[in-house]
């Protein structure tokens, strides 16, 4: 049977492994600073379920970006929701490759003269 893209290798111990541990970042957070932004997101979210999710992203994007946890709450305070999400989407698409961003509705296009020059 030949490999298609949907085909599964079950013996490949490295591709199971980054499957299986992907986006689980393991990140060091004071008890306090969690309670903090934990408490922020479920006063500004409807969902305790995304007020988790959206905690925890805080928390890697401040462990990728060197930033601290509470200056990046402090820009996401006195916003209304979309332009919360949208604040969240720019930090979550500054930390993920580019084949994943988050709220691009349009994609870039290159420049003319670049895009030309591509042999696919």
């Amino acid at each position: 049977m030949t490999n298609t893209v949907n085909n599964v290798i079950s013996n490949d111990a490295k591709n199971l492994n980054l499957v299986e541990n992907f986006n689980k970042d393991i990140v060091a957070a004071p008890a306090a600073q969690y309670d903090y932004v934990l408490s922020f997101f479920k006063r500004a979210m409807k969902d305790d379920s995304a007020a988790s999710n959206a905690t925890e992203a805080i928390f890697n994007i401040a462990a990728k970006t060197q930033t601290p946890v509470v200056d990046l709450v402090n820009t996401l305070k006195n916003k209304n929701e979309l332009e919360m999400t949208a604040s969240l989407a720019y930090y979550l698409n500054g930390i993920r490759a580019p084949s994943t961003l988050l709220g691009v509705a349009t994609p870039n296009t290159a420049n003319f003269f670049a895009a030309r020059n591509v042999v696919i």
